[in-house]
């Protein structure tokens, strides 16, 4: 079995973190000589109900509604309601997003990976190392690691459910796929780092919280 050194009996995903590795790279692999361009140009005409789901799910998946939303009912619930500790919760949820997307912004900037739009009007496909470009930001996906970066802080608190936060959270970051946004790789990375910067953050408060 695939087990790192015991973190936290909470951080089931840093736990496991080198089995995880070596399946999400031989996921994202497999996916980009094999399954991404093949799966975007179906994605091109998705019947129209799989079409409406991908809508919501990537809506919920928008980093920018959780910053705010989460922002905001840490301050609701901590100094208006006087529920400190579900409050910091909500704080900890919100750094989790935060610190999950700041972490992945390099990763886009220098991998560059053409986004699918590119593959579907130009037949360009690849990387495009170092840009800034929108087009060439695909890799990995931020709708993906913002959900699977509050899926893997909620399963600190719920460990026996974490496999069924990860399937959640890919399934609504596969949304993207479906909108031709994103690579299906672009989601597997995504959700894995997502999946550990969430319980990194959840275990380096928890440490911080100890020596105070």
């Amino acid at each position: 079995m695939w087990i790192s050194p015991i973190f936290d009996k909470n951080t089931v995903f840093l736990n496991r973190s080198a089995g995880l590795t070596f399946g999400v790279l031989a996921l994202v692999f497999l996916s980009y000589f094999f399954i991404d361009r093949p799966l975007a140009l179906y994605m091109q005409s998705p019947p129209w109900l799989i079409s409406v789901y991908a809508k919501g799910a990537s809506a919920l998946c928008n980093p920018s509604v959780h910053v705010f939303f989460w922002l905001f009912a840490f301050y609701a619930l901590r100094f208006m309601c006087r529920l400190g500790v579900i409050g910091n919760r909500m704080l900890f949820f919100a750094l989790a997003v935060v610190v999950a997307n700041v972490t992945i912004g390099p990763m886009k900037v220098f991998f560059g990976r053409m986004r699918p739009e590119l593959f579907l009007q130009q037949h360009l496909y690849g990387f495009d190392f170092f840009s800034f470009h929108y087009s060439d930001l695909s890799f990995p996906s931020g709708h993906a690691t913002t959900i699977a970066a509050l899926a893997g802080a909620i399963a600190c608190f719920k460990p026996r459910y974490s496999w069924h936060c990860m399937g959640v959270a890919f399934l609504l970051g596969f949304s993207r796929v479906i909108l031709n946004k994103h690579y299906l790789s672009d989601v597997f990375m995504g959700t894995y780092m997502g999946l550990i910067v969430g319980q990194t953050v959840y275990l380096t408060m928890k440490l911080d919280a100890r020596r105070s």
